[in-house]
């Protein structure tokens, strides 16, 4: 299973906040460029990064996250 943010989530959370991703990656204590790169998809997210977000938007892993089968990826 690969773990992914669900289309846009990121985005929706910098522009609810008012936030850039530069300041959305300092406040889940990230850097700008996992930030970047999990947004983009050219990395999954850490359990770390997961976490953060979690705490950071009250939100629970289903709605901000993804599962997806490793043969359909």
């Amino acid at each position: 299973m690969k773990i992914t943010p669900k289309p846009g989530v990121l985005y929706a959370v910098r522009s609810q906040r008012d936030i850039s991703r530069d300041e959305l990656a300092r406040q889940m204590g990230v850097t700008p460029q996992t930030a970047y790169r999990v947004e983009s998809g050219r990395v999954d997210p850490s359990p770390r990064f997961i976490a953060a977000l979690m705490v950071l938007t009250g939100a629970p892993f289903e709605s901000l996250f993804e599962l997806i089968a490793e043969d359909a990826a």
